[in-house]
């Protein structure tokens, strides 16, 4: 009897899982016309103005104090961090240095021609080129990897996430040359501010994200401020005695509160523990942001 009532509640949970995924699925399709990502005119016509170069906002800032990360001690929230900028890592796994991240060379395009058409970028042509169907070929996994069968646009990390979830547009192609033509703007204004005032990260403005930890080696896991970071390890490629390090904060990105992330802990993540994704699958994507 007990057992067909939590099998019964088990059933029951599953279906409301499934109800509201499919609502946030529509919700987010209707508000983002899917995949492609379109952006309204008037955001491409903001950043077209460029307004932290024409205001000088930028430049009024004050420096913020930041101590040197060592992976070993223990994270203080309330502080601000310098990392060494080959710990960076984008939120779907990308490397800043590679020498092919589509922002960053996107960004060496942008220095040699400001005036770059949309469809001519790098960035254009990797979205037109790379429309992965599941989070494993997103990844580049081994083909028995679980992650085959979860599709793209799921937002996902073993480490934080139990099961995949929603819907994210994700780093990958369709997309409209809108949303193409805003992140080549963003990069442009980058590059320009940069340029003129050096980085200068505000409490409110400044690159955060939250620490995976392999061992006694870390990277630091971009949640907001890729464009930034892409701009600047792209310097950093031209003139290695610049932009050396970094300055961010380790802030936890929802659904987890945590801030590092141990691949020691592996069959405490919530993916491994709840059975959904096998220590095996689990690394494997981790390593891939290493």
């Amino acid at each position: 009897m007990l057992l067909k009532k939590l099998l019964k509640n088990f059933i029951y949970k599953k279906k409301l899982l499934k109800i509201y995924d499919f609502i946030f699925n529509l919700i987010y399709l209707i508000k983002t016309k899917g995949i492609y990502d379109k952006k309204e005119v008037y955001i491409i016509k903001e950043h077209e103005k460029n307004i932290f170069l024409k205001t000088n906002q930028i430049a009024q800032r004050d420096h913020i104090k930041a101590e040197n990360f060592n992976v070993q001690k223990i994270i203080d929230s309330s502080k601000v961090y310098k990392f060494k900028i080959n710990k960076f890592v984008g939120f779907e796994g990308n490397h800043f240095l590679s020498g092919k991240d589509p922002l960053v060379e996107t960004a060496r395009q942008l220095l040699d021609n400001p005036n770059i058409k949309t469809d001519d970028t790098y960035l254009y042509k990797y979205f037109k080129d790379f429309k992965p169907k599941s989070i494993g070929e997103f990844y580049n996994l081994n083909n028995s990897n679980k992650l085959y069968s979860v599709k793209s646009t799921k937002e996902f990390h073993p480490w934080s996430d139990s099961f995949p979830k929603g819907f994210r547009a994700g780093f990958f192609g369709p997309k409209d040359e809108s949303s193409v033509r805003f992140r080549t703007l963003r990069l442009k204004n980058l590059l320009e501010n940069i340029s003129k005032f050096g980085y200068m990260p505000s409490k409110e403005d400044i690159i955060e994200g939250y620490i995976l930890k392999k061992k006694e080696d870390y990277r630091f896991l971009v949640t907001a401020g890729h464009h930034r970071v892409s701009v600047m390890s792209l310097m950093h490629l031209i003139d290695n005695n610049i932009f050396e390090y970094l300055t961010a904060r380790i802030k936890s990105f929802p659904p987890s509160e945590l801030l590092i992330f141990d691949e020691e802990d592996v069959e405490n993540w919530p993916a491994v523990k709840n059975k959904f994704l096998s220590v095996k699958d689990s690394l494997e994507m981790f390593n891939k942001f290493f």
